[in-house]
C-alpha cells in the first residue's frame, strides 16, 4: 500500500510569472533551483528590460519587418532584447527562432565574448517550452549556439521537470561527442532512476563508463546510481558505486551502503556501520529502518542481539531520519554562486542540502516500506 501511495501523483495547475505550468506531486520539480541555473537573474533582467524599454510591441514589429529583407542582419543587441521580452505565443516564439537561425547563419555564434546559448535556454525554461528548446538543440541551423555546457544543463533540467526522461537520455546521446557538464550527468542519472527499468540501468552504466575518464562525478550522481541499482535488485553493484564516493560518511552514501548490505544479508558489516555511526554521531535516511527489519526477518535475528541494541540506540538518538533516499536525491539543489560553473567550466561539488535532524516520526517510519 505504501508503494502505491508513493507512486500516485496529482496534477496541480499553478500560475508562475503569468505562465501556467502543469506540475505533478511526484517527480516533477526541477533538479536545480532557479538560482543555480541563473533563472532568477534572467527574470530580473526581463523585468528591467520591460521597465526601461519603450513600446515593446513596436520594437517587435520593427524587427519582423527588418527580417523580411534578406540583406538585413540580426544584431546581438536586438537578439538579446528579444530573448528578454519574448512571450509565450506563436508570433514571439517564431520571431525568436527566426532570429536565432539567422544569427547562426551569419556566424554570430563565433563571438567568443558573449555566451548566448544559456540565455536562450533560460528563456525557454522561463516560458515552459521543453519541446521547442529540444528542437532548437537538434536543429542544424542552430547547432553551434549551444556549445556552452550550461546550455544543455538548463535544457535537461526543463525536460526532467516535465517527466520527459527518455528525452533527457536522448540529449545525453546527442551530446556525447562534446564536453558534458556534471550538471547534465546528474540529471541524466536521476532520469534513469525515475524510469527504473533494466534499460535505464544499462544506459546509466554506459554513461558511467563515459564519465569515469573525466573528473570524479558528483557524489549526488554516484548515490543516485547506487539507488537505481538497488531498485533493480543489484545490491552488489550498488556497493561498487558507493566505493567511488570520496566520503562514504555522508548521510546519502552511508544509507545506500547499509541498504545494499542488508539486501546482501551482510549483517556483520551492518553492525560495524551502526557502531561507527553511534560513535561518530553519523546519520541515516529512513530506508534503513525497513531494509534492516526485512534483513532481520529473513535471517531470523533475535531482537535481543547486539545489532538490535545498536539499531534502537540510533533511533533513540534520532540518528535515522524520516526522509527517504529517493526524496533526498530528488531534492532540488541550490548551488552557491562561487561554485556555479561558468559557461565553459564544470563544477565539482553540488551535494549541499540542509536537514533537520531533530524531527522524526518513528511509527510512520517503521511502516514506510517501498516494496509492499
Amino acid at each position: 500500500m505504501a508503494e502505491v501511495m508513493r507512486c500516485l501523483w496529482k496534477s496541480v495547475l499553478i500560475t508562475r510569472n503569468g505562465i501556467n505550468r502543469l506540475h505533478f506531486l511526484k517527480g516533477c520539480r526541477s533538479l536545480y533551483t532557479e538560482s543555480a541555473l541563473d533563472l532568477t537573474d534572467y527574470k530580473n533582467s526581463r523585468k528591467k528590460m520591460e521597465e526601461s524599454s519603450g513600446d515593446l510591441q513596436v520594437f517587435r514589429q520593427a524587427v519582423r519587418i527588418a527580417l523580411k529583407r534578406e540583406s538585413n542582419s540580426v544584431t546581438l543587441a536586438d537578439l538579446r532584447k528579444i530573448l528578454h521580452i519574448v512571450e509565450k505565443n506563436e508570433e514571439d516564439l517564431t520571431l525568436l527562432k527566426t532570429m536565432m537561425e539567422k544569427w547562426h547563419a551569419q556566424g554570430g555564434h563565433n563571438e567568443e565574448d558573449y555566451s548566448l546559448g544559456p540565455i536562450i535556454m533560460r528563456a525557454f525554461h522561463y516560458l515552459n517550452e521543453p519541446l521547442i528548446a529540444l528542437d532548437t538543440l537538434t536543429n542544424p541551423q542552430c547547432k553551434n549556439l549551444y556549445d556552452q555546457p550550461k546550455s544543455s544543463a538548463i535544457l535537461v533540467d526543463l525536460l526532467y521537470e516535465h517527466q520527459m526522461y527518455k528525452e533527457v537520455r536522448d540529449v545525453y546521446d546527442f551530446l556525447r561527442h562534446k564536453p558534458v557538464s556534471k550538471l547534465v550527468t546528474s540529471v541524466v542519472v536521476l532520469a534513469c532512476y525515475k524510469e527504473n527499468s533494466p534499460d535505464s540501468l544499462q544506459f546509466a552504466l554506459k554513461m558511467w563508463k563515459d564519465v569515469q575518464g573525466n573528473r570524479a562525478p558528483l557524489r549526488r550522481t554516484i548515490v543516485t546510481l547506487a539507488a537505481l541499482a538497488l531498485n533493480q535488485n543489484e545490491p552488489q553493484m550498488a556497493l561498487q558505486f558507493i566505493d567511488h564516493c570520496r566520503n562514504v560518511a555522508t548521510i546519502s552514501a552511508r544509507t545506500a551502503k547499509v541498504m545494499a548490505l542488508c539486501d546482501l544479508n551482510r549483517i556483520d558489516h551492518v553492525l560495524l556501520d551502526f557502531r561507527y555511526a553511534l560513535k561518530h554521531n553519523s546519520h541515516y535516511l529512513g530506508d534503513v529502518v525497513w531494509k534492516f527489519h526485512d534483513a532481520a526477518k529473513r535471517m531470523n535475528i533475535d531482537s535481543k542481539t547486539d545489532i538490535f541494541r545498536l539499531f534502537n540506540s540510533l533511533r533513540t538518538r534520532r540518528s535515522i531520519q524520516t526522509q527517504t533516499l529517493e526524496e533526498y536525491i530528488s531534492t532540488p539543489i541550490d548551488v552557491p554562486k562561487k561554485e556555479l560553473p561558468s559557461d565553459h567550466q564544470e563544477t565539482s561539488q553540488l551535494d549541499r542540502r540542509k536537514f533537520d535532524y531533530g524531527q522524526n516520526d518513528w511509527h510512520d517510519l517503521s511502516n514506510r516500506k517501498c516494496n509492499q
